[in-house]
């Protein structure tokens, strides 16, 4: 597995010049210092830290995820079963401590083939595109399982204060000689929410996820579940499924 803590200069070059969007907001970047017993119900091994203040107050906003686990309890075919956890926290310091406001959460469970749980850019990011002095706050990540070449599911979810906006789809890949994938949808609070909003969605999701180069590896239908849960303490969800192998692909058209 990777290093959990990733600089900002390695993020900056993912996402190149969306990182200097119009309406950002100014964010400490805290990995190396943060520890997660300040910061209550928070799990995992924090991955990217960022400290950000708007009109709203001080937040702190966590990326963590959980190392792997074999499960005792072997496949069908007698193979090693794994899963892991992803989670986006934010937290508002209240009265000197830290309260959590809302949660993202996506995993990846039972999974007997590859198992890929991980960022696309961007990370994490935030912005305040509709300059009323909330932050957005965007993260695009993949979690899956399978085994065959083929489009990987991505996501992008932003939060402004508590509200979830969420863009889905799927990576563009080849398979005989053509390429496959490629689509997403915005929810219904992106198509309802300020213009601005979607703009920036659509360009994330066209620029910096849906190009890079992953395709994964489904096989009929693993054990895999992932489920993302949202708020609170209204908890929303939607369902998933998502794990990559990395493969050579040439450039997009």
């Amino acid at each position: 597995m990777k290093s959990p803590v990733l600089s900002l200069a390695v993020i900056l070059l993912f996402c190149q010049a969306v990182s200097a969007a119009p309406g950002s907001i100014a964010t400490e970047d805290v990995t190396a210092s943060v520890s997660l017993e300040n910061f209550p119900g928070a799990e995992g091994i924090p991955v990217k830290a960022l400290r950000f203040a708007d009109r709203d107050g001080e937040h702190t906003v966590l990326y963590t995820i959980t190392k792997e686990k074999a499960s005792k309890t072997p496949s069908e075919d007698g193979d090693i079963c794994r899963s892991q956890n992803l989670n986006v926290y934010r937290y508002t310091k209240e009265n000197g401590s830290w309260k959590r406001k809302w949660r993202i959460h996506d995993f990846v469970q039972d999974c007997p083939y590859g198992l890929t749980l991980g960022y696309v850019p961007p990370m994490l990011q935030v912005t305040d595109l509709d300059g009323n002095g909330s932050a957005e706050i965007w993260s695009g990540y993949v979690v899956h399982c399978s085994s065959d070449v083929s489009p990987i599911p991505m996501k992008l979810i932003m939060y402004e204060k508590g509200t979830k906006y969420a863009v889905r789809g799927k990576s563009r890949c080849v398979s005989d000689n053509k390429y496959e994938g490629g689509s997403f949808t915005p929810d219904k609070a992106f198509k309802s929410g300020p213009k601005a909003f979607l703009r920036y969605a659509v360009t994330l999701f066209t620029e910096n996820i849906m190009p890079m180069d992953l395709c994964t590896l489904p096989e009929e239908s693993p054990k895999a579940s992932r489920k993302e849960t949202e708020t609170l303490p209204a908890a929303a969800t939607g369902t998933e499924q998502k794990e990559s192998a990395r493969t050579s692909v040439p450039s997009l058209p």
